[in-house]
């Protein structure tokens, strides 16, 4: 009877102790899951709050052009008279260690200054609007235009082009410039705005896109009879804005001057005003650059 309770006791020993050794195995495993869940957990929700913090929209507000902050892209709200910017995503082209884009430059040779970086002063003194494009070669679309007003754009723009600064090329589908006309009455003869990539260089914000919109009242009211010449002048003046330029009062015959009188321009002929030194000089020192 002993040596069959000695069997029994053995038997129930080596069972305890296959299910301790069983236990030791299996618990690892489980502990070693549980941890792996909880790390892939933790990595799913930062992705989630970093995902949701990238949603965030900034913005700023300017009531003028020289109030752009770079790296914001500027719409016009007529409703509150000021300008709205957000924040633009980054997307440098260089392919270089350089942090700026890669631009081209201008084949002109006026005799503007060499520019490492386009200071306030030098902003100041070439009225300029911190704004250029990043290539010389730039599309306009015109198609919104009636006939009379679509020859007297093209007049414009091959004005521009003979400087041999940039190109403007008219194309019928989405372009880089396009120009719009409106019968909306007000003071003003035309409106331009423009949006920028996000991206700078030398301390210009990047031009994206640019909008013209011509304002029909205004311009038959300061024509004077001689709607083809106002409406040359304002073309060239609002074109001078997309490309970079603000308004000057360096001179009332400017074409880029705040005030357009068409008796104060020079004049090619009696529907083409001429192209002022000052406007070449601040295309140049732009686009050379």
């Amino acid at each position: 009877m002993n040596i069959k309770l000695n069997k029994k006791i053995i038997k129930i020993a080596v069972a305890a102790l296959a299910l301790i050794t069983t236990s030791a195995t299996v618990a690892p495993t489980t502990i070693t899951n549980l941890t792996t869940v909880s790390a892939k957990a933790k990595k799913h929700h930062k992705k989630v709050k970093k995902t949701k913090k990238s949603k965030k929209k900034a913005y700023v507000i300017a009531k003028y052009y020289d109030e752009f902050k770079p790296g914001y892209s500027y719409t016009y709200n007529k409703k509150k008279g000021v300008f709205i910017g957000h924040k633009m995503k980054k997307h440098h082209t260089s392919t270089t260690d350089s942090d700026e884009p890669r631009v081209e430059k201008a084949t002109s040779n006026y005799n503007v200054p060499k520019v490492k970086e386009f200071t306030k002063d030098i902003i100041t003194k070439y009225n300029l609007k911190k704004y250029r494009w990043s290539k010389t070669n730039i599309t306009v679309n015109i198609q919104a235009l009636t006939n009379e007003q679509q020859q007297i754009a093209k007049d414009a723009i091959e004005q521009i082009n003979n400087l041999h600064i940039i190109n403007l090329t008219i194309i019928t589908k989405k372009a880089n410039i396009t120009i719009t006309q409106t019968n909306k009455d007000g003071t003003a003869l035309a409106e331009t705005t423009l949006e920028s990539t996000g991206d700078e260089y030398k301390g210009l914000n990047i031009t994206e896109t640019a909008t013209i919109e011509l304002c029909n009242p205004a311009l038959n009211r300061n024509a004077k009879g001689n709607y083809e010449l106002k409406l040359n002048q304002s073309i060239t003046h609002e074109l001078g804005h997309a490309l970079g330029l603000v308004h000057t009062t360096n001179n009332e015959t400017n074409i880029m001057n705040a005030v357009q009188h068409i008796d104060y321009n020079n004049l090619i002929d009696s529907t083409h005003v001429a192209i002022d030194q000052d406007y070449i000089n601040s295309l140049a020192i732009l686009y050379q650059n």
